[in-house]
């Protein structure tokens, strides 16, 4: 039943997933990562990356997971729905479905490949689900003088509730108003 989907899945991403099945033992999350049967884990990834940072002659090749489905999850489901009607490529799907195996990635301790791509996905399905254009264009808001002027009066109706002031102190014993009523030095620790 799931067939079209777990072969979907895994073409999508055969640089990342060894296989994708159908878990057993998931309740509430939708997908997790597992080390396949000889891989590693996201703790000995760690430990063998720190290792090729401090020997550059041998490279560190990354292991392909196991992605677990969790059939009963509504995600799931609709993903499932989405694959067995699409006649042409569903980039919404794809990237859904990426966004899901980044996430059981960070979520089993893995780190990712690309922060920057998981970050833009996120974006673009985050602004879906705010009724937004997934690529909506970020606008540029020109800021008048007007708008500078806002700040100077914000200080002054601090100073004028008498609200904290913060006094900096620097080696030379000389202090400068920062805005609360603490003072702060800094120490060299010869002073200890």
């Amino acid at each position: 039943m799931y067939q079209p989907l777990t072969d979907w899945w895994r073409g999508l991403m055969p640089d990342q997933l060894e296989n994708v099945l159908i878990s057993q033992r998931l309740v509430n999350d939708p997908v997790v990562i597992v080390a396949s049967e000889h891989g590693n884990s996201a703790n000995m990834e760690r430990i063998q990356k720190a290792q090729t940072y401090s020997n550059k002659k041998t490279g560190q090749q990354e292991s392909r997971r196991i992605l677990e489905v969790n059939p009963s999850h509504p995600i799931v489901k609709e993903l499932l729905e989405r694959v067995k009607d699409a006649d042409k490529e569903d980039r919404e799907s794809e990237d859904l479905a990426k966004l899901l195996t980044e996430t059981a990635l960070i979520n089993s301790g893995y780190n990712l490949k690309s922060n920057d791509d998981f970050a833009q996905r996120f974006y673009k399905m985050f602004n879906g689900a705010m009724g937004l254009a997934r690529d909506a264009p970020v606008e540029d808001i020109e800021f008048s003088d007007d708008d500078e002027d806002e700040e100077p009066a914000a200080e002054a109706s601090n100073e004028e509730n008498n609200g904290p002031k913060v006094q900096f102190v620097d080696e030379s014993g000389e202090s400068q108003d920062v805005g609360a009523d603490v003072k702060f030095s800094t120490s060299t620790g010869d002073d200890l």
